[in-house]
C-alpha cells in the first residue's frame, strides 16, 4: 500500500485516512495475537508499509493543520486590522471647530463630537481627580493629536501673526510659533497616561550583607522604604480667535491651531519636568529636586569645562546610578560655549563633540533649561547642565482635555476665548540618578 497524499486536501481527510491505516494495522496485530504467533515475512513487509504511510499521513496532517492555523490567524488579523483602520478613519472625522460652534451656540454636541465629549467625561470620572468636564470634553484618543494657539487670531487687519494670512486662499505652508525644542522623550523620560487617583512609587533601600565566622550571629538588616508620589496639577492654556476666522478657516488652519496648542501644553509640561518649582501648583522638576548631585563652579559661577562634565558623571556613578538611559541636558548657550572650549590646554578636541554628545554620551539641547539664573555677582548669566538616567524621570497625565469656551468676554472684538485644561505631574524616582551644574557662565 502507498497512500496518495494529493487526495488528502483537508484536515478531516487526513485524519480519516490516518484512522483507516491504523485500523488495518490493528487488525493485523489482533490476528497474530489471537493465533499466538508472530508476523509472517509477507505480513511484516505489509505492516511496515502501513507504518510508512502512517508517518507520511501524520506529517501531511501537521502541514494541513499549520496551514489552517495560518489562515485563521491571518483572517483574525485582517478583521482586527480592518476594525482598527475603520476606527481610525472614523476618529479622523472629529471636527473640533464643529464642537466649538456647538458651545458658542449654547447647544449640546452631537455626532462624533458628542460621543467623544461623553468619552472624555467618562475618562475624567475614572481618573478620580475630583474634577469634572466644564466645557468640551476631548478624550485621550483625540487629545493625542490636537492643539491650538494661545494668541488671538483674526482674518482682517493685515497682520499675519494675527490670523490675516490663515484664510483658505493661502498657498504656502503656515508658519508656526517659534517654541523651545522638546527633548525629554528622546533622552528616555517616561510618560504615563490615563492615570487614576494619586500614584505612589515605593522605593526600597538596599539590604546589607557581611562576613562572619562559622558560629557568629548575623547582623540584622531591615530594608527601609520611602514613597515618591504623583498627583494631578492643572495646566491651563488660553486660545483666542475671531468668529470670522472660525467661519472662514480651512481644515489646515484648524490643524495648525490644534497642533500649536498641543505644543504649548507639551512645552509647559517639559519646562515643569526640568525646572518646575514644586510650589504654587507647579510640579517639581529635576533642578528643584532636593538630593540630586551638585557640581558647583564657584562663588560667582564658572565657565563650564571638561572637568565639570566629568564631575557630573562621577556624582551619579559613585551612587551606582550610572545605568539606564544616560545623557546630558542643557541649553543652546552652553552648547555654544562648549563648542569653543578645548578639553584641555594643548589637547585637540572641543568639549562639545560632533553629533551633539558630551564625553561620549548624547546631549539634548532645549532653551527650556534655564540660562538666566544668578550666582554671586553673575547676575542672570548662569545656565544649567544636567546629567543622569532619564528613565527615572516620570511624566504623568490624568484624563484628556477640557476646553471651556467663552464667547462673551471679548465679544466686542469678535473674539472667542478658550481655556484648555489638562492635568499633569512629574516625579524623579531616584535623586541619585541625576546631577546638575547650575552656575555655568554663559
Amino acid at each position: 500500500m502507498s497512500v496518495n497524499l494529493d487526495e488528502l486536501k483537508t484536515v478531516h481527510d487526513a485524519k480519516q485516512e490516518l484512522a483507516d491505516v491504523d485500523a488495518q494495522m490493528t487488525e493485523m496485530r489482533d490476528l497474530c495475537d489471537k493465533e499466538k504467533r508472530n508476523f509472517t515475512e509477507e505480513e511484516r513487509g505489509k505492516y511496515n508499509e502501513y507504518m510508512d504511510d502512517l508517518r507520511k499521513i501524520n506529517r501531511h496532517l501537521e502541514e494541513l493543520e499549520a496551514e489552517k492555523e495560518r489562515r485563521l490567524i491571518m483572517a483574525a488579523n485582517k478583521g482586527k486590522q480592518s476594525s482598527e483602520e475603520k476606527e481610525q478613519k472614523e476618529l479622523s472625522k472629529y471636527d473640533l471647530l464643529r464642537a466649538i460652534r456647538f458651545k458658542i451656540d449654547e447647544k449640546t454636541p452631537d455626532g462624533l463630537e458628542g460621543e467623544m465629549h461623553q468619552e472624555a467625561i467618562k475618562e475624567m470620572r475614572e481618573a478620580n481627580t475630583g474634577k469634572s468636564i466644564e466645557g468640551i470634553g476631548i478624550p485621550n484618543i483625540i487629545f493625542s493629536n490636537i492643539a491650538m494657539r494661545s494668541t488671538p487670531n483674526t482674518v482682517t487687519g493685515g497682520s499675519g501673526d494675527q490670523g490675516g494670512h490663515l484664510v483658505p486662499t493661502i498657498k504656502s505652508g503656515l508658519l508656526g510659533a517659534l517654541r523651545s525644542r522638546l527633548v525629554l522623550a528622546t533622552l528616555g523620560a517616561q510618560t504615563l497616561g490615563n492615570l487614576q487617583g494619586n500614584i505612589d512609587f515605593p522605593k526600597m533601600t538596599a539590604v546589607s550583607s557581611g562576613w562572619k565566622s562559622e558560629i557568629a550571629d548575623a547582623d540584622s538588616s531591615t530594608p527601609g522604604s520611602s514613597v515618591v508620589s504623583m498627583s494631578p496639577h492643572r495646566l491651563t492654556s488660553i486660545l483666542g480667535y475671531s468668529r470670522q476666522l472660525l467661519l472662514q478657516a480651512s481644515s489646515d488652519v484648524e490643524a495648525y491651531l490644534i497642533n500649536d496648542l498641543l505644543r504649548s501644553i507639551s512645552q509647559n509640561v517639559e519646562l515643569a519636568a526640568i525646572n518646575g518649582e514644586g510650589d504654587n501648583n507647579v510640579p517639581e522638576g529635576i533642578l528643584e529636586t532636593t538630593g540630586i548631585g551638585d557640581v558647583e563652579g564657584g562663588d560667582n559661577g564658572a565657565n563650564p569645562t571638561f572637568a565639570h562634565i566629568v564631575d557630573l558623571e562621577t556624582k551619579v556613578s559613585v551612587e551606582d546610578a550610572d545605568v539606564g538611559s544616560l545623557g546630558y541636558l542643557t541649553n543652546a548657550k552652553v552648547r555654544g560655549k562648549l563648542k569653543q572650549t578645548l578639553k584641555d590646554s594643548g589637547v585637540p578636541g572641543y568639549v562639545w563633540e560632533a553629533g551633539d554628545a558630551l564625553n561620549g554620551y548624547r546631549a539634548g539641547v532645549t532653551n527650556l533649561v534655564p540660562s538666566d539664573t544668578t550666582k554671586g555677582s553673575a547676575t542672570e548669566k548662569c545656565s544649567a547642565i544636567i546629567f543622569g538616567n532619564f528613565n527615572d524621570l516620570i511624566i504623568g497625565n490624568w484624563g484628556g482635555m477640557d476646553l471651556v469656551v467663552d464667547p462673551y468676554t471679548a465679544k466686542k472684538k469678535g473674539v472667542v476665548e478658550i481655556a484648555a485644561n489638562t492635568y499633569w505631574d512629574v516625579a524623579v524616582l531616584r535623586t541619585e540618578s541625576f546631577a546638575a551644574m547650575q552656575d555655568a557662565l554663559t
